[in-house]
């Protein structure tokens, strides 16, 4: 329990860090006043947007057990919108395995390390899209050369990715004859289990060489993370701002691979920071770039916990869900 109230207390804390360079020069009241100024009338646009996209997010993830699972899509729903929610009130991504936990306790057939090999392939299909995006932005504007330095590193490591996955999905079985000549006693029993995930790991990944899966799982990819860059575009028309498209697509970009980084819970402070330093590229003056951070941070911790509250209240078992949050935390 001690532990787990120092990893809380750290995603806090660096939270508050990035929220205190986002609000570096910043007038807090300039800031409300800028809020006050906005066209609500386009803020249930927002939500929707948001709640579509996190159904987007959750069939997608159904796609990749739906050649060889026959999981209830319900199901994998509810689990994917209550680990959404898990994440507003847990740092370090912690609602990832919230959602991974709970799917494994409602379907014996499926073990952890089948789920997190799941979630590593919406992972590395994020990564392709937002490398495209990332790709396109620098063809559309010039942008400084941090910005082609992000893109070319971020080649570098989908290519390693991929070709680590290649390898251990070809030599999966000689590294586990490996791991079952470890001794006798506990370390056999440690290598049996480490066998044990991994041979699940690679499950994951062989059922998705269908292609079919590999086509909705692209194709689902590509259609959640333009529609987050619409949401930004429609958050900033609601602040009257006026900026190239090129700047909503960098935002989603940032986000994203600020979200990969530990956090306070919700994203609070990454958020606010990101948006910030993108928008200062195009020309963006601090104070609105912090208020679209606060209004698309806000509607993320809004529709996740409406959905969360939803996939609550039509859960099974309440008890299974306090479980395995006390688990992860």
């Amino acid at each position: 329990m001690k532990s787990s109230i120092w990893i809380w207390l750290i995603g806090l804390l660096i939270g508050l860090i990035f929220l205190y360079f986002a609000l570096n020069q910043i007038n807090i009241h300039a800031v409300r006043l800028q809020i006050s100024q906005c066209n609500f009338y386009l803020f249930p646009v927002l939500v929707f947007g948001s709640v579509f996209i996190q159904l987007l997010r959750s069939e997608r993830w159904y796609q990749t057990f739906a050649s060889n699972w026959a999981l209830k899509r319900c199901n994998v729903y509810r689990s994917f919108l209550l680990g959404g929610g898990a994440s507003v009130l847990l740092p370090w991504r912690a609602g990832d395995l919230v959602r991974a936990g709970l799917l494994v306790k409602n379907h014996t057939v499926i073990t952890m390390g089948l789920v997190l090999g799941s979630m590593l392939i919406e992972k590395i299909a994020d990564f392709i899209v937002i490398l495209l995006l990332l790709f396109s932005i620098i063809y559309m504007i010039d942008l400084p050369y941090w910005v082609n330095g992000l893109a070319q590193t971020g080649s570098l490591i989908m290519f390693a990715v991929i070709a680590f996955v290649f390898l251990l999905s070809c030599g999966i079985h000689a590294f586990q004859n490996r791991l079952h000549q470890f001794g006798h006693g506990l370390l056999q029993k440690c290598a049996c289990a480490v066998s044990k995930r991994l041979q699940s790991f690679n499950t994951a990944f062989r059922q998705v060489a269908n292609l079919k899966s590999i086509y909705w799982i692209f194709v689902l990819s590509v259609i959640i993370w333009l529609s987050e860059v619409a949401m930004v575009q429609v958050c900033m028309y609601a602040l009257g701002l006026q900026v190239h498209i090129a700047a909503s697509a960098l935002i989603v970009i940032l986000l994203a691979i600020g979200s990969m980084m530990p956090s306070a819970p919700g994203f609070v402070g990454t958020y606010q920071w990101f948006i910030v330093t993108a928008l200062g590229l195009f020309g963006i003056a601090e104070t609105p770039a912090f208020a679209v951070g606060v209004i698309m941070n806000f509607n993320l911790i809004l529709t996740n916990t409406l959905l969360c509250l939803l996939a609550l209240s039509i859960f099974r078992s309440h008890k299974s869900v306090h479980n395995t949050i006390t688990t992860v935390v």
